[in-house]
């Protein structure tokens, strides 16, 4: 199996299973980051999910690399660049149900304001003059 071959069984397999999609773990990453950066340098970063995945690929596992071939390193390399794409995908995915759920909470909306505006014409009017 080629290492791009088994990158892929990892990132969407075993790894997966251990830490949850990219996109939440390097979520937590991130946010550690921010306040470690804060803390120390007095500057707030919002590191971005993706940033993680990149500097894995390039910080961590490139700088081995140049050190000493290694094909585990590659593969784990190879497998970051991955989830880099499967956060993109991910945050796609999360922002198409939102808007999905937003337009049905807002049919929801407009569907109650339709029913009380036809309850109130058939109804409004008995009650009052009931309370006339």
């Amino acid at each position: 199996m080629n290492i791009l071959e088994n990158a892929n069984k990892l990132v969407n397999g075993d790894r997966q299973d251990s830490y949850g999609h990219p996109l939440d773990d390097f979520q937590c990453s991130a946010d550690i980051l921010r306040a470690l950066t804060k803390r120390a340098y007095g500057i707030d970063v919002p590191f971005k999910p993706e940033f993680i995945g990149l500097f894995m690929a390039c910080g961590i596992k490139g700088s081995r690399e140049a050190g000493q071939h290694k094909r585990d390193t590659c593969t784990d390399g190879a497998g970051y660049y991955g989830t880099v794409d499967m956060v993109h995908e991910e945050r796609a995915r999360r922002a198409i149900i939102d808007d999905a759920n937003y337009c049905a909470s807002q049919d929801r909306v407009i569907a109650r304001s339709a029913a009380e505006q036809e309850w109130n014409k058939h109804y409004g009017e008995a009650l009052a003059e009931m309370d006339e």
